[in-house]
């Protein structure tokens, strides 16, 4: 009978070890389930916040087009009124200078 109770204790502390185990397993899956929400969660924030983050690199975008158009507008806009001074100021030197020609002729 020795043997025999010797036995049955030996397996309830097998039985109590896997229980332990078995809790512990559980702890740790506990864990994990709430390791992977937060995970979750985190991507979803992250997507949200990478898609405000293209919406502003497009509006920059966009505002840097119009940046540049508005400069090559500009550009000419000051290039014609640079091109139009000079030429205004070459017709002024010549007709000075026709002028200047015409008294010495008379």
């Amino acid at each position: 009978m020795i043997a025999f109770e010797q036995n049955i204790k030996s397996l309830h502390k097998k039985a109590l070890d896997v229980k332990e185990r078995l809790l512990e397993i559980k702890n740790q899956l506990t864990c994990c389930e709430a390791k992977k929400k937060k995970l979750k969660s985190l991507e979803c924030e992250i997507s949200k916040n990478m898609l405000k983050s293209q919406k502003k690199i497009n509006d920059a975008y966009k505002e840097v087009e119009a940046a540049q158009k508005l400069l090559i507008i500009l550009d000419a806009y000051v290039y014609v009124n640079t091109y139009a001074a000079t030429f205004e100021y070459v017709n002024a030197y010549a007709a000075a200078f026709d002028e200047g020609l015409f008294k010495l002729y008379i």
